[in-house]
């Protein structure tokens, strides 16, 4: 009965050494479950955190056209309205001419910030109606001829307009134009035409 007991015992042992190596594996098991799970979570983490930084710049980038929108708005509104109109004329004014000046960028290989600068030097100079319109549409042709040149628009709109305020036509205004590849030839040409 000792020799039956033994074999008992014995057997016992091998089956609490099975059940011990299948939890053994079971816990592995769970072991790389959680593993697989804390990967999975962190890869959630990273992406939520990718997609709120790309937010986050999405909301910088709206800001910023906002800001330069009403920039814009109020400078152009504040050039162009008419003597004694108050803040309403700004923006009523202002709003119109930025939504012009969109509309001109868009058919130009100009972009609108240029565009809109241009035609804020042009108000500033003293140019209205017609008059702007025809030097804007030039200094247009102008950038888009030196396109290797980020300055001619606004050099070539500056030489109008120490025109236009000296009243009379000067050498060194013939010179700023001819680095802009507008020869005197044309210049005079114009000249005689009007």
């Amino acid at each position: 009965s000792l020799g039956g007991a033994s074999g008992a015992v014995g057997g016992l042992t091998r089956a609490a050494g099975t059940v011990t190596g299948a939890l053994s594996g079971a816990i592995g098991g769970l072991g790389r479950v959680g593993a697989v799970a804390a990967t999975i979570v962190g890869a959630a983490v990273g992406i939520g955190v990718a997609f709120g930084g790309v937010a986050a710049t999405i909301g910088r980038s709206v800001l910023e056209m906002v800001r330069f929108r009403e920039s814009a708005v109020v400078t152009l509104g504040t050039l162009m309205r008419g003597r004694g109109q108050g803040r309403e004329a700004i923006a009523r004014v202002g709003g119109a001419a930025y939504r012009q000046t969109q509309a001109l960028a868009r058919l130009t290989p100009g972009n609108e910030r240029d565009v809109i600068a241009a035609r804020q030097q042009l108000a500033a100079g003293g140019f209205r109606g017609a008059d702007e319109e025809r030097v804007l549409a030039g200094s247009l042709d102008v950038g888009a001829l030196n396109a290797g040149d980020s300055t001619a628009q606004s050099r070539f709109v500056r030489a109008l307009s120490q025109i236009r305020g000296r009243g009379k036509l000067q050498a060194e205004e013939l010179n700023q134009l001819g680095e802009l590849g507008i020869g005197r030839g044309d210049v005079f040409a114009a000249i005689a035409r009007q």
